[in-house]
């Protein structure tokens, strides 16, 4: 009972998440956190991660 259990609840874990890549594939880029630009000393830059659009895709929600 608790195996069946364990596994219906890893089910629905990858369901909801496969949910959410779909519908949000996009989020805030992790280096610049959504900024664009990062402070290299005190030279501002663009950051190289997300090529200055502050988002990028998420794991798993494939390309374009």
């Amino acid at each position: 009972m608790v195996v069946v259990e364990f596994l219906l609840g890893g089910v629905a874990l990858v369901v909801a998440w496969q949910v959410r890549v779909r519908c949000f594939p996009w989020k805030d880029c992790p280096r610049c956190d959504g900024g664009k630009r990062i402070a290299s000393g005190r030279v501002h830059r663009d950051c190289g991660r997300c090529g200055a659009t502050g988002r990028v895709r998420r794991w798993g929600a494939g390309e374009e």
